[in-house]
């Protein structure tokens, strides 16, 4: 793997490669285990699939349509659905609303 980009004739110097890293957690929702993604980019509400509200009988209440802003371009799904659920991370408890901007597949467009 490399780490550094090296010099050049028209650059002295070296540059940090950039690395790319999914970030990721196991976190307990609602007592369930999730395997859940962080994303720094993605603005104006935290996410959740249908693949995990369907099965462990999340409630889901309709909202006003809200754009979902992320780095995909491209991605333009309104969040159409919200839940509140308790999260466990490592120990600290809260309980934190989510959306819902996803098709009947569960697949972000």
């Amino acid at each position: 793997m490399q780490v550094m980009k090296g010099p050049t004739q028209s650059r002295t110097f070296i540059i940090p490669e950039a690395r790319k890293e999914t970030m990721s957690a196991e976190i307990k929702i609602n007592g369930y285990k999730a395997h859940v993604l962080l994303d720094p980019c993605t603005q104006g509400g935290d996410l959740i699939s249908n693949n995990f509200c369907i099965p462990f009988k999340l409630p889901l209440t309709q909202m006003e349509k809200k754009p979902l802003e992320t780095a995909i371009q491209g991605s333009r799904s309104p969040m159409t659905n919200k839940t509140t659920v308790s999260i466990n991370v490592q120990g600290y408890k809260k309980k934190e609303p989510f959306m819902q901007p996803i098709s009947e597949t569960g697949m972000l467009y």
